[in-house]
């Protein structure tokens, strides 16, 4: 199994990651590694939109692919693996959690519900964050973050002639976003029409 989604680096895109990973892994996977796998996607793309600072107000004229995120989701030999690449050079590194912080438990998190976990460059430039689960129900293995991915298929690169390998996939929008207004729809157009 092979599922892949291209998000902009927007806030309202781990909503879309969310759903994204729930609906992909719905028959292949037993609730509790749907569970811990929506909360990894959901902390690494949220990593993400972060380091793309772009927020809900931002015109479409400014956005750019810098600000693509992808997140690929794949089942090969009982393992699931989950990579997310965002344009950003810089390496997420675990901070310390402590009881009053607001941020920083993203990569704890992902770490404690992974077996292994690592971050690499990408060919493309970027990086990707991945991690692999178990798909059988039991504690993860090991805990530590690799500099090398896992023995698995690499992140695919994009085309240069479009963003997505596929159209995607109407289900993957969350049942409480709203629908876009008719100004809303013209300035999505006009912002893809641009890149």
């Amino acid at each position: 199994m092979l599922a892949s989604l291209t998000l902009v680096a927007l806030p309202n895109a781990v909503a879309f990651a969310r759903e994204f990973t729930r609906s992909s892994l719905h028959h292949g996977a037993s609730p509790d590694v749907v569970d811990s796998a929506e909360l990894i996607v959901s902390e690494l793309v949220t990593n993400a939109v972060e380091a793309g600072g772009l927020t809900m107000t931002t015109p479409v004229s400014a956005i750019s692919r810098r600000h693509f995120i992808h997140v690929v989701i794949s089942v090969q030999g009982g393992q699931l693996l989950i990579e997310v690449w965002d344009a950003g050079n810089g390496t997420p590194t675990r901070r310390p959690v402590t009881t009053d912080a607001e941020h920083g438990r993203g990569l704890f998190l992902v770490e404690m519900l992974s077996q292994r976990w690592g971050v690499v460059p990408s060919p493309r430039g970027g990086k990707t964050v991945w991690c692999v689960l178990a798909l059988a129900a039991g504690p993860p293995e090991r805990r530590t973050a690799e500099a090398s991915p896992p023995p698995l298929r690499p992140l695919p690169l994009p085309r240069r002639t479009a963003p997505y390998d596929r159209a995607p996939s109407t289900s993957t929008m969350p049942r409480s976003a709203p629908p876009l207004g008719t100004k809303d729809m013209e300035r999505v157009l006009v912002g893809l029409a641009r890149l």
